[in-house]
């Protein structure tokens, strides 16, 4: 029985072996090469190292949905061609040890010339005894990456509704729900990844296990963060410190956000900085509790962006439903709440003195409205916010497109429409993220996305 080559083995499955006859066994994948072992004859083996290599070469049908064969092309000693369970869980482990411009597209498994060759005898760790198959090989890029549809986390809330079940579907824990966590991997609402390889993994683990999914950013954390928030009725008047105070006081990212505005009631308003000049203005305001004079407040509509650095006293307001984008962060600081009281005739705790500290005074209540566009195409892609936290873009899409990523992640969010993404149906309230192991991703309908990356 032959010695495995590998000193840790990422993935085993069943396996069928096309070298002349067919043969039925086990395919490994470790750190040091791929290997496939005959269960009925334990002489009958076949090892390859990574070093030896050249191409990966799989079939490919149904637009991505079948994949019935793939090749290990050798530098020295030709091709062995593979059937299994599972294969793009294979080829996606052959993904951490060969670079993606080696795994390729064959015309057709059944589009091959058959030759009589055997293995040469220079390489000791390749065993074969049988004729094997040389394929044609289009020269593009297997799309191996992962995509990982998530389940969204839903928070309680007192201003909170229904509409996240009315307009989106979700089942809500009750009628008073006010935040889908839809992309999250924060300790106060890590999502679990919906199917695939890592069904049933926070992404908070997948980013700790396998950063290299994630472009091997640096950092302590997955550092964006993409909710849905309905608000049934006003939000607390809140701010929320920088990375530096939010490190020093609370050992956490600070929060700089956006909002995109997915539905307003008519008269919908949204709080946006204030009007003191100095910051002692700003405190005799609020000892003075002269809200009605301190904060800006405006009219919003659906479709409208704004861009909340940290620092900006805000509020979302009654009549609201927003696709929030933000810092992994869950650190606010409230500085008014209209004097509501819960249940038990008590109000909420306030944060007075932190919002004081980290207010900006004077506020910038300016807000950017022109977003250039870019046509695509079938569709046009917005660009709302390029800043040093993240990027937001939304597509409006009317029929096919392919994106690219050259991203560490994609952060995806279906907000409208449905259709095709990557072969698979999807509608309006799904959430996605493209890891950058997947180089581009094919939207096919009409449909809203938003799309988040740093």
């Amino acid at each position: 029985m032959a010695q495995s080559i590998n000193t840790r083995v990422d993935v085993v499955v069943e396996a069928t072996s096309y070298q002349g006859l067919t043969n039925y066994g086990k395919i490994m994948v470790g750190d040091k090469g791929f290997e496939f072992f005959n269960t009925r004859n334990v002489n009958d083996y076949i090892q390859i190292p990574w070093e030896e290599v050249d191409y990966v070469i799989a079939s490919v049908m149904f637009k991505g949905k079948k994949i019935p064969r793939y090749a290990i092309q050798t530098k020295k000693n030709g091709t062995f061609s593979f059937s299994s369970k599972e294969p793009k869980k294979v080829l996606r482990a052959i993904n951490q040890y060969i670079p993606s411009e080696r795994l390729v597209r064959s015309l057709s498994f059944f589009d091959v010339l058959k030759r009589n060759f055997m293995p040469s005898k220079k390489n000791a760790k390749i065993k074969n005894k049988c004729n094997f198959w040389s394929y044609k090989v289009k020269k593009e890029k297997m799309a191996m990456g992962h995509i990982l549809r998530m389940n969204p986390v839903f928070k309680e809330m007192i201003w909170g509704g229904t509409k996240l079940k009315d307009i989106y579907g979700y089942e809500i824990p009750s009628d008073h729900t006010g935040e889908c966590w839809a992309i999250s991997a924060h300790k106060n609402g890590d999502c679990t990844i919906a199917d695939g390889e890592y069904k049933g993994k926070t992404l908070s683990w997948l980013f700790e296990n396998h950063r290299e999914l994630f472009g091997n950013i640096e950092g302590d954390q997955f550092p964006l963060l993409v909710k849905i928030i309905d608000a049934k009725n006003d939000l607390s008047v809140q701010v929320h410190p920088d990375d530096v105070y939010a490190k020093e006081h609370e050992n956490s990212l600070g929060k700089t956000e956006c909002w995109f505005v997915l539905q307003a009631d008519e008269e919908t308003k949204m709080v946006m900085g204030h009007h003191a000049k100095t910051k002692d203005e700003f405190v005799k305001a609020i000892e003075n509790d002269d809200y009605d004079n301190l904060l800006n407040s405006f009219k919003i509509k659906a479709g409208d962006f704004f861009y909340i650095p940290s620092g900006t006293l805000h509020a979302i307001c009654s009549g609201s439903l927003i696709y929030e984008a933000q810092q992994s962060s869950d650190i606010t600081y409230r500085v008014y709440d209209y004097h509501r009281k819960d249940a038990d005739g008590n109000e909420r705790q306030l944060h007075v003195q932190q919002s004081i500290d980290v207010t900006n005074v004077p506020a910038d209540i300016d807000q950017n409205k022109e977003f250039p566009q870019t046509i695509l195409e079938n569709g046009t892609k917005t660009r709302y916010v390029d800043s040093e936290f993240f990027k937001v873009d939304r597509y409006q899409l009317n029929g096919k497109n392919v994106i690219k990523n050259d991203e560490p992640f994609m952060m995806v969010s279906i907000i409208e429409g449905t259709g095709i993404f990557e072969g698979n149906e999807v509608k309006k309230g799904d959430h996605f993220v493209i890891c950058s192991d997947q180089k581009e991703v094919t939207f096919d309908g009409d449909m809203e996305v938003m799309i988040s990356t740093l």
